[in-house]
């Protein structure tokens, strides 16, 4: 998640533009929620319920309207009852919303039921489109341990090559695939709904190959990490890279994150990305200042990492170059010597300048927190 906030000391003799400038910090702090806080939140919300209902009542029309739209290509086929049917049938009986993650154009819900008197967990993802919420997939885990069923009992259904939603793919048609079919699934951005396709690679004794991939995948940067770290986790394996991306624009008068990753790798963590430096940010390194004693003026960023192995957090503090522009850093080591354990990796920006006025001002941007597991 990011949060940013823009402090301006500004003279007293204009109490408007300081006013403004308090809404701004306010609205700006609310961007660790999505930026519209708490209304996003209802946003996403009421679009998982709507959803929920129209699964419930086998309302075909209100499905469609609440998912995105390669969801809804789903049910434009005909038998779009019979595929709204094998939904329902999957989704539990009770649900409970446990945790909302909500960023800046994808939501995360995840829900516990009951389906059968058996415990589930379920993963909601939702995804801005066209300016609002949308469900882009949804998958269940049973978290009974349940006997295999028969081949009488398995499912005949045959992927098309078509992707399918994850709530209602038939798990067992992926095993009439052969493995390297089931690789190119895996690979394939369009093909949706990759859990049981996976599990078939599993239950093989392909999962050293199906990492491999998936590690492969996540490096190549998707859209939507979380479903390619997901499925690392469906396999047992450590998510040992992250990255995240701003969806902002370069602003003369910010200073600003661009983009960051961060990989663990033989018990080190290294990270790469850019942060943006406006020209007005430079600019003010060189102005005249009025206060006293004068204000000291920079721009930095820090890389931090905690947890894990470690007993008090690394941080790498790297001094910008007062020039306007892109400022780029490429597999800087962080720390090294760390061992088996999930650590929290996180980027944040502080400059200092002066305005035209000669006042002080600060700014602020992050931190972008990440999740990393040392093998």
């Amino acid at each position: 998640m990011t949060a940013f906030g823009i402090d301006k000391a500004r003279s007293g003799e204009n109490l408007m533009k300081r006013l403004f400038l308090i809404g701004v910090v306010g609205c700006l702090a609310a961007f660790s929620t999505g930026c519209s806080g708490a209304s996003d939140e209802a946003r996403v919300e009421n679009t998982y319920q709507k959803f929920r209902s129209a699964i419930k009542s086998g309302d075909v029309s209100a499905l469609k309207k609440n998912v995105s739209s390669r969801y809804a290509a789903e049910f434009l086929a005909p038998g779009q009852e019979q595929k709204l049917a094998m939904l329902k049938a999957v989704v539990p009986d009770t649900i409970e919303i446990k945790h909302k993650d909500i960023r800046e154009k994808e939501a995360i819900i995840s829900t516990q039921g009951m389906k059968e008197g058996m415990a589930v967990e379920g993963t909601t993802t939702l995804i801005l489109e066209g300016g609002a919420w949308k469900v882009y997939n949804e998958s269940w885990e049973i978290k009974a341990t349940v006997a295999e069923p028969s081949p009488d009992e398995q499912s005949s259904i045959v992927s098309d090559g078509s992707y399918v939603p994850s709530a209602h793919q038939a798990g067992e048609a992926e095993n009439q695939k052969s493995v390297n079919q089931l690789m190119a699934d895996l690979r394939n951005p369009n093909y949706y709904g990759k859990e049981p396709i996976l599990d078939s690679l599993l239950k093989r004794g392909a999962r050293e190959e199906a990492v491999r991939v998936l590690n492969e995948m996540l490096r190549s940067k998707p859209d939507f990490p979380s479903d390619v770290k997901g499925l690392l986790k469906q396999a047992g394996a450590p998510v040992t890279f992250d990255w995240q991306k701003s969806s902002f624009e370069p602003d003369e008068n910010r200073f600003l994150w661009r983009e960051v990753e961060f990989e663990f790798k033989d018990g080190r963590i290294y990270s790469s990305g850019h942060v943006y430096l406006g020209r007005d940010v430079v600019e003010g390194f060189s102005r005249p200042q009025r206060n006293e004693p004068p204000f000291p003026m920079f721009a930095r960023y820090r890389l931090r990492v905690k947890g894990g192995t470690l007993i008090e957090p690394i941080e790498k503090v790297v001094e910008v170059e007062h020039r306007p522009g892109d400022h780029t850093w490429n597999n800087l080591e962080i720390a090294s010597g760390l061992g088996k354990g999930e650590y929290k990796v996180d980027l944040y920006l502080h400059a200092q300048t002066v305005m035209p006025d000669g006042a002080p001002m600060s700014l602020n941007a992050g931190p972008v927190i990440l999740t990393l597991e040392g093998e």
